[in-house]
């Protein structure tokens, strides 16, 4: 029995020691576990920045972008705006003369402008051609002379237009101003 007594110690010793080891094993091994957890939390927080990055890098680019095609347009644009007023002053300075032969050239002059108005159009420009005795508007208008009246209802109304003024449809805002005479009651 003595015999036996001693295989029993030596085999519940080897077993407490093998559990032992296991224990540190398993221990060891969720040790590995949760260090692996931190450090894939670490890459997903840092993916998720990177990403977050990524969206904001891509936004500013398109504004960039946008803002570069409007400052290529904008003196092709105001070309386009310089020529249809050389054109607009020649149509209403000569356009009431009798010549048959000055009428041709005056009917093309006009095409040529309606032409410009079209080319204006695909950059998203239209024409604004403001009424006579509307009223005086400085975010639309630009008043170059004041002409003198003695009608108050009258005042601070546009008395004429000497160039038309633009519209910039895409941006929703004034492009160039009108250029008007207003008059301005004296009393």
């Amino acid at each position: 029995m003595c015999v036996l007594d001693e295989n029993q110690n030596t085999d519940s010793t080897e077993r407490i020691a093998i559990e032992e080891v296991e224990k540190k094993d398993n221990q060891s091994k969720e040790d590995d576990v949760l260090v692996l957890l931190n450090e894939l939390k670490e890459i997903l927080t840092e993916k998720e920045r990177l990403l977050k990055m990524n969206v904001e890098m891509h936004d500013e680019l398109t504004k960039l972008r946008n803002n570069f095609i409007e400052d290529v347009k904008r003196p092709y644009i105001k070309g386009y705006l310089q020529i249809y007023d050389r054109l607009d002053d020649l149509f209403r300075a000569n356009n009431d003369l009798p010549s048959p032969e000055l009428a041709n050239v005056m009917n093309t002059v006009n095409n040529i402008k309606l032409n410009i108005l079209d080319i204006l159009e695909e950059f998203d420009i239209e024409l604004v051609e403001p009424e006579i005795n509307s009223v005086f508007n400085p975010k639309e208008h630009r008043a170059l002379t004041a002409v003198f009246t003695d009608e108050p209802e009258k005042d601070k109304t546009i008395a004429a237009v000497k160039a038309p003024g633009f519209y910039d449809t895409k941006n929703n805002r004034c492009f160039r101003t009108s250029n008007v005479e207003v008059f301005k009651f004296k009393s």
